[in-house]
């Protein structure tokens, strides 16, 4: 009894902080059921295959939770071996309305020698189920530090992007083949 007693006068304050908790907790759940319907996951592969859009891959993990922003996707190890070029993230951006993808930007990397790697990093926009390829950039790295790359990243053309996706054999990202 005398337990009950004293706990008497935050009663009304402990049903008001369950109560939040609880409309809170509903908020996240339902949130996250809604995201994870929306297509702009691995559910978008096809389109983005069709749209010649690199996709999310079977290595890939997610390490946002999903979101009303989107999510991104990285892969375990962002050094590839010798020879192997590795798409190393995917950050999908949606619309907050609609959960529709509305930017996408993608990264792959290959080892130049020990501690140097070159990456091609590309920006997507989407128009319903149409896509723009808005940038690229190539970077040089040693491990997790950016080299200075011509004092800055370089900043690349649609013919520029083209030429590093044949020689990397990113024969999927060729617009028109």
């Amino acid at each position: 009894m005398k337990n009950q007693q004293r706990f008497k006068p935050y009663r009304p304050l402990i049903i008001i902080l369950g109560g939040i908790i609880i409309l809170y907790l509903s908020y996240i759940l339902i949130n996250r059921q809604l995201v994870l319907n929306s297509s702009y996951g691995v559910k978008a592969n096809p389109l983005r295959k069709r749209l010649r859009v690199p996709i999310i891959e079977e290595n890939m993990r997610s390490h946002d939770t999903y979101s009303k922003f989107g999510n991104r996707w990285w892969v375990a190890d962002e050094y590839p071996d010798y020879g192997k070029i590795s798409h190393i993230f995917k950050y999908v951006r949606v619309d907050r309305n609609s959960f529709k993808i509305r930017e996408e930007e993608d990264a792959f990397s290959r080892r130049i020698n020990d501690s140097v790697f070159q990456e091609l990093i590309l920006g997507f926009k989407f128009v319903g189920d149409t896509v723009t390829r808005e940038n690229g950039l190539f970077v040089l790295r040693q491990n997790t530090e950016s080299l200075n790359y011509d004092a800055k990243e370089k900043v690349l053309d649609s013919h520029a992007i083209d030429s590093i996706a044949v020689q990397w054999h990113l024969n999927s990202l060729l617009k028109g083949k």
